[in-house]
């Protein structure tokens, strides 16, 4: 496995022999050695608020509850998939990671990787209407709209799914599942509703 020079502002890789919650640690108070060596987390990975994680090929994400969330997905050509799962006021006691610490997590792991052309897809799911809206704001001026994220993270095709419709406009619970062949699953109470 090759050594990470770098952490990115996320919970993204797993050192051998810690939990994630001391890695979240780690990441937030940037305590890390620049010849640590990582290794990339499971195939099944949940991601909850305030997460974003990065993934070799075949992996599948779940996102277990998305009501007011934005959850952005990117999918390279070589098959390893970058989630995030953004909240609208993160919970700094819980360790969450706003918007633009995920993003610019997004943009440093695109980069340093050479994937600025192997991002084939990103999926943009949640509550669209709400996040457009206060985007600027939510991302503390950096970004203007959601629809600006697909120049951002390079990606070549980009897939909206707003979620309203799905969580009786935010009053219930669904859950996500983007996994092999760029399929989208929607669940609510372990019932598939919608697949894209």
């Amino acid at each position: 496995m090759p050594n990470i020079k770098r952490f990115f502002p996320c919970s993204c890789f797993k050192k051998p022999g810690t939990s994630t919650d001391s890695l979240q640690n780690l990441v937030l108070n940037k305590k890390h050695s620049k010849t640590d060596s990582f290794e990339i987390l499971p195939k099944v990975a949940s991601l909850d608020e305030g997460q974003c994680e990065f993934f070799g090929k075949n992996s599948i994400i779940i996102y277990p509850s998305i009501s007011s969330c934005l959850t952005i997905t990117c999918l390279t050509s070589d098959g390893r998939k970058m989630g995030g799962h953004a909240v609208l006021i993160p919970e700094k006691s819980e360790k969450q990671l706003s918007l633009t610490q995920i993003l610019d997590g997004f943009s440093e792991y695109i980069i340093r990787n050479n994937l600025k052309d192997q991002v084939q897809k990103m999926f943009l799911i949640g509550d669209l209407v709400t996040w457009n809206e206060n985007f600027e704001v939510l991302t503390e001026g950096r970004y203007k709209k959601v629809n600006q994220l697909q120049k951002t993270l390079f990606a070549k095709k980009l897939k909206k799914i707003d979620v309203n419709r799905f969580t009786n406009e935010g009053k219930e619970a669904i859950q996500v599942e983007i996994g092999n062949k760029e399929r989208v699953i929607i669940r609510k109470r372990n019932q598939i509703i919608a697949t894209f």
